[in-house]
C-alpha cells in the first residue's frame, strides 16, 4: 500500500517529508552565562552538553523508528502545520526551557 500525503492526497514516493531519515535530529542553541543551565537542565534526556567554544548547548533527539513519510514536499508540511496549529498546540513539548 502507498502512502498518500497528509495535505493534498498525492502518494509520498522516495524524497518525502515527515518520517524515517527526513527528520532533523541534531540541535544547538546558543546561550548566555544565565540561560545556558536552564538549557542543559531541560535537554540532559537527550545527551545535551556545553561546547565552550562555540558558546551552544548541544543535544540529538534519537530517531523514532515508527515514524512514517506523511508529505510529498515541505509545502504540504507546512500547510498542515498551520491548518493544525491548535492541535499541535495541544501536545506536550519536548523540551521546556
Amino acid at each position: 500500500m502507498k502512502r498518500k500525503c497528509k495535505t493534498c492526497g498525492r502518494t509520498v514516493g522516495q524524497y518525502a517529508y515527515g518520517g524515517g531519515n527526513g527528520w532533523r535530529r541534531g540541535f544547538d542553541q546558543r546561550v548566555g552565562k544565565t540561560s545556558k543551565d536552564r538549557w542543559l537542565q531541560a535537554t540532559s534526556q537527550f545527551g545535551s552538553e556545553y561546547r565552550e567554544d562555540e558558546k551552544k548547548v548541544v543535544w540529538d533527539f534519537p530517531n523514532n523508528p515508527n515514524a512514517h513519510a506523511l508529505f510529498c514536499r515541505a509545502m504540504c508540511m507546512e500547510t498542515y502545520m498551520e491548518q493544525m496549529n491548535e492541535t499541535i498546540d495541544r501536545l506536550p513539548n519536548l523540551i521546556n526551557v
